[in-house]
């Protein structure tokens, strides 16, 4: 006869707690062209009713009406488990049963919004009846609906009519069951491939009335929104949910059953604004799981071990390197608890983020910044008591991150570590945060601003540069200086190709009134560059008739030849004759409105 698997460790559940067939989800956008692409993700309790085939997505943008949104795909998302000793009883879809979850996926067409969100943003929204009343962190829960929701807000230099925005989007999916006395730890994961920085934060539920639905859900007595899981105040065994604001990481170890709400925001900003929000809803269940059959001793989750030390060799997920730098490590989860059948548990190790590359083996694609992360081998790795995978990365400037003007790319980098077991009803599952910093390993190189043409003066060395505009690279402005020609926040990347050794200068502001008073010089161009006997020709275009000036000055600001000319609109040329020194010198051609300068060696 088989055994069950402490299943009647539920039997305070009755099917009732599970009536509703709503345990949350979440809302997110992409950008397709100059469109939106929605998604709502919905999370089905299968002991409930069918979930939906379609939806229609609600709004407050003007004029803009519901958006459709048909089914593209529906997944069985329960624990997984061996049960084949006839002792785990692992619960699924459809049979149902504890933690037994569906994913459901919906997506719109390209979606034009004309215009952008007013100050209080635009709301995005899905409601629908009822919650369970068998939560134990809501009064009354039956009594009302739920509402997914997300946030659009306006942003410095957004087009109206244009998508130039996605928000956050959530790696991993919700853990919705868990064991009561033993440590969990958990992260949502959220990413932006448009590098936004992203803060985590608990969040209150909505019920769905409303337009959009702004009335809270009422925590019981001794729950708040910062404390949506069972902490001290119920039990001062329970250990407090904690939500970490830069990685997400959620720690908590209760001892107290029971079936929770949670909901999670996730805000990403711009520039230092408040762009986007979206919300993860789902609801947890805390189930007394008994001990393991055979031993009589409370299954505990696996061990990560830490990749690091700190200086104290004290083990952390936490490391600082420098652009150049090679990390390599071993990523590795453990677990000694015993299998009634086959003596010890099987583990699985898994991981996420965004700097991996395709399928955890390409260097190339498939992260944000090449070159990626790679994995080897490639998650999931799953073996008896223990598992593990080597980590490789080879970090370069690219990685250092933009932070300049209002445009903010971030030099941190987060890495999901996740090690699981095959008990059940609910999988043992430790959960790890790897921060890495990357840091420039020389000074910010200066870049001055001559009536809008941007140098890098950087005197000595052979640098490579790379001119950026709007935190995006400038095809083919790859010189030590670069004419503006358009507004925006400019910035240069400069290396010495030999070393790699580099970093990211400051950012420059250029509003339409510098664009107004440009000095009118187009293509300038000095030859020879090296100059050998001190001669060299300058040419450019003019815009206009206007008096300009031909200066040259050597690296400490001693002007060495000037001379004055009568410009008219187009093809200018002029030679120069230079009886200096070997060195480093600047020719600038200086006009009423500004100048434009090029660097000259002369041997």
């Amino acid at each position: 006869m088989k055994k069950l698997l402490p299943l009647l460790f539920l039997a305070f559940y009755s099917q009732s707690a599970f009536a509703s067939h709503g345990m949350g989800g979440e809302i997110t956008w992409t950008c397709n062209g100059t469109a939106y692409v929605f998604q709502l993700k919905f999370y089905r309790d299968c002991n409930g009713i069918p979930g939906p085939q379609s939806i229609t997505l609600e709004n407050d943008v003007p004029g803009l009406g519901v958006i459709s949104m048909p089914l593209v795909s529906q997944t069985d998302i329960s624990p997984d488990g061996s049960d084949s000793s006839g002792m785990y009883v692992c619960p699924t879809c459809p049979a149902g049963g504890p933690g037994a979850v569906e994913e459901f996926v919906f997506e719109s067409n390209p979606v034009n919004i004309t215009g952008v969100p007013p100050s209080g943003g635009w709301t995005f929204w899905y409601g629908s009846c009822c919650r369970s009343g068998s939560l134990s962190n809501i009064t009354n829960g039956g009594s009302y609906g739920f509402a997914l929701r997300a946030k659009m807000y306006p942003y410095t230099g957004q087009v109206a009519g244009q998508c130039g925005d996605a928000s956050p989007s959530f790696a991993e999916r919700p853990s919705v069951i868990t064991c009561t006395g033993s440590p969990f730890s958990y992260s949502h994961f959220a990413s932006d491939i448009d590098r936004d920085s992203l803060v985590y934060a608990f969040d209150i539920p909505l019920d769905d009335n409303g337009n959009p639905p702004t009335q809270s859900v009422p925590f019981a007595p001794g729950y708040s929104v910062n404390n949506p899981l069972p902490g001290p105040a119920i039990n001062p065994m329970n250990v407090a949910a904690t939500l970490d604001p830069g990685s997400g990481e959620i720690d908590f170890m209760c001892v107290t059953p029971g079936y929770f709400v949670t909901c999670v925001r996730v805000s990403s900003y711009r520039c230092g604004q408040l762009i986007a929000e979206v919300f993860r809803e789902i609801n947890v269940v805390l189930a007394n799981c008994g001990t393991i059959p055979g031993v009589n001793l409370p299954n505990m989750p696996p061990m990560l071990d830490a990749p690091f030390t700190d200086s104290s060799s004290v083990a952390v997920y936490d490391t600082t390197v420098h652009a150049g730098d090679t990390l390599q490590f071993m990523l590795a989860a453990s677990d000694s608890d015993f299998h009634p059948v086959d003596t010890s548990q099987l583990v699985t190790l898994n991981a996420a983020g965004d700097q991996y590359g395709t399928g955890f083996t390409n260097t190339a694609s498939g992260c944000l910044i090449p070159p990626c992360a790679t994995l080897t081998p490639p998650p999931p790795v799953t073996g008896k008591l223990a598992t593990s995978t080597q980590f490789d990365w080879v970090t370069t400037t690219a990685h250092l991150g933009l932070n300049f003007g209002c445009v903010y790319l971030g030099n941190v980098y987060y890495f999901l570590n996740k090690g699981t077991d095959n008990f059940c009803p609910a999988n043992g599952q430790s959960v790890d945060v790897i921060k890495i910093t990357v840091l420039p390993n020389v000074p910010q190189p200066p870049v001055v601003n001559n009536g809008g043409t941007l140098t890098c003066l950087l005197f000595t060395g052979a640098y490579s540069y790379q001119w950026f505009k709007d935190r995006f690279a400038i095809p083919g402005a790859t010189s030590q200086s670069y004419m503006v020609t358009t507004p925006g926040v400019y910035q240069v990347l400069a290396w010495d190709p030999q070393t790699g050794d580099g970093n990211y200068s400051e950012g420059i502001q250029i509003t339409t009134t510098d664009m107004e008073e440009l000095p009118g010089i187009d293509h300038l161009s000095v030859f020879p560059n090296p100059a050998e006997n001190g001669m060299v020709q300058v040419l450019f275009e003019t815009v206009r008739d206007q008096d300009i000036t031909i200066r040259v000055s050597d690296v400490t600001g001693r002007t060495v030849s000037v001379s004055s000319y009568r410009a008219l609109a187009g093809r200018f040329e002029a030679s120069i004759q230079l009886d200096e020194n070997a060195g480093v010198y600047f020719l600038e051609v200086e006009t009423q409105n500004g100048s434009v300068m090029e660097k000259l060696l002369v041997k």
